[in-house]
């Protein structure tokens, strides 16, 4: 669930949408890990994400910007 205010959020990411791949690396559920340290990294690097949403049944590609984030 992407947190209001962060750069998912930011994106139009929604609760529900299946992260398919970041950034052309495809992704399992099981790797959700390795889909959050793509992300990481220097303030402002863009990140390109393709996402199936259940709620519409289509894949979105959804472009957001790392940010420093805190929790």
């Amino acid at each position: 669930v992407p947190f209001k205010g962060a750069p998912a959020y930011k994106a139009g990411i929604k609760p529900g949408d299946n992260i398919l791949k970041v950034n052309g690396k495809k992704l399992t559920s099981k790797d959700m890990n390795k889909a959050i340290s793509i992300m990481k990294g220097k303030v402002g690097k863009k990140v390109v994400m393709e996402v199936y949403r259940p709620s519409t049944k289509k894949t979105l590609n959804k472009v957001l910007y790392t940010e420093n984030i805190s929790i």
